[in-house]
């Protein structure tokens, strides 16, 4: 492939503004490799393909004592799900509920848990359900939760798909106890909660960023680290700027393919299965932008890697830098990111074929269209979406605002953010 042009925005956005920040997330994750003696690093798939790219161009330049493996593992938040579900319940409908693709339907709450909808449907039809049929409580389902028959089907998925991910975790060397870690972008570490959920014991995991938007760190798992974001070292918003810049990090760091749904066995191998093209078409039409962003930040890697005066500063330092970076990109992005912005999508991996861009479009103004601008504020990347909309004064007006919310409890927090998707028309789903 020829390397994009100078002049080429998308690639100097990720040399000079993301190559840097990945490169430091990279250095402060071999020394903590080299630290806790790790042999072996797996890059959870879809968001830690650039993450183990960037480690792999910046070991070819960085002296180390032991070079650690590698690894790209088969894991996502839908394929452990299962595995680590004890039931269907109230809880589950609430972990699916927490995530923005749109109202929760009966078919998004199987899919988030990777449940054959195939299998169920004869129990769905007796309690007079259909996959479209919206959740809005719990005690929507209770009769169908209270279906010895249903529960009995998924008590029998559940365990094939555990006894399938313990085989394919035993071959790539993730069993609990191993000097492997897990490596992803974060934020609550849920991937390894369902892992020591579904065979109980002690993982490493260390991730780009850990944060919560509830402000509790209870959740996060117990040997887990965030190398540039990590809420228990501070909440203010340089420590969670990485969280603010979340959904264009991983626009930009997961790999192009689809997200692994569930595992299957295949000549004795387990095999991950992975969502088809189909489902991403507009993840795939913004991929050559992604793609010119990240040759750039592959680029300034190397640079930096073999700029020794870079190299010997301290992870504080490292750490410092990088957050700061990330705060200027998330509350007061250039014209170029927020042009990005645009025409990157997020996507939820339990709802194929749903997407939206990073910044939503279309001429908002918070002064003349309060309703308007208040439903824009959906948008996965909201402080983007405040500068590009308002401006710089917006922008303060954003971060002080969120900085005094920061000082709420967590259920105020919701009220307000229920009473104002309440009054722009929008469905009461946080991510």
């Amino acid at each position: 492939m020829a390397k994009p042009s100078a002049t080429n925005c998308n690639y100097e956005f990720g040399h000079a503004i993301l190559g840097p920040i990945l490169a430091a997330f990279a250095l402060l994750l071999v020394r903590e490799a080299e630290r806790r003696k790790l042999r072996r690093l797996a890059f959870v798939a879809r968001d830690g393909d650039l993450l183990r790219e960037s480690t792999r161009r910046l070991l070819c330049h960085i002296p180390v004592s032991a070079v650690p493996e590698l690894a790209y593992v088969h894991l996502s938040r839908r394929a452990t799900a299962l595995p680590a579900m004890g039931a269907m319940n109230a809880a589950a409908i609430e972990a699916a509920a927490s995530v923005r693709a749109g109202p929760l339907t009966l078919g998004m709450l199987l899919e988030f848990h990777g449940l054959s909808a195939d299998r169920l449907l004869n129990r769905l039809e007796k309690h007079k359900l259909s996959l479209e049929t919206r959740i809005s409580s719990p005690s929507r389902l209770s009769d169908l939760f209270a279906d010895k028959e249903f529960q009995a089907a998924i008590t029998t998925s559940i365990a094939e798909q555990r006894e399938l991910l313990s085989s394919y975790l035993l071959e790539h060397d993730l069993q609990t106890g191993s000097s492997t870690s897990l490596v992803d972008i974060g934020w609550r570490g849920s991937i390894q909660n369902n892992l020591a959920r579904a065979f109980p014991g002690t993982q490493t995991g260390l991730y780009f960023g850990l944060w919560s938007e509830d402000n509790s760190t209870d959740s996060f798992p117990a040997i887990a680290f965030g190398l540039i974001c990590d809420q228990r070292r501070g909440r203010d918003l340089h420590e969670g700027a990485a969280w603010y810049a979340a959904h264009l990090l991983e626009a930009i760091c997961r790999a192009p393919e689809g997200t692994t749904l569930s595992y299957r066995e295949v000549d004795g191998r387990v095999i991950p299965m992975l969502a088809a093209d189909g489902s991403r078409s507009a993840e795939i039409q913004s991929s050559a932008a992604a793609e010119d962003i990240r040759t750039g930040i592959l680029d300034r890697i190397e640079e930096l890697a073999k700029d020794t005066s870079w190299s010997c500063q301290t992870d504080d330092q490292i750490r410092r830098t990088a957050q700061d970076s990330l705060f200027q990109l998330a509350f007061f992005p250039s014209s170029t990111a927020i042009a990005i912005g645009k025409s990157l999508v997020h996507t939820e991996g339990h709802a194929s074929g749903w997407s939206t861009p990073l910044i939503a479009s279309g001429p908002h103004c918070p002064l003349t269209s309060p309703r308007q601008w208040l439903a824009g504020l959906a948008s996965p990347w909201r402080a983007g979406y405040v500068c590009a909309t308002g401006g710089t004064g917006a922008a303060w007006l954003f971060v002080c605002a969120e900085s005094v919310l920061g000082c709420f409890p967590s259920k105020t927090r919701s009220r307000l953010a229920s009473l104002a998707r309440r009054w722009a028309g929008l469905p009461n789903v946080q991510r």
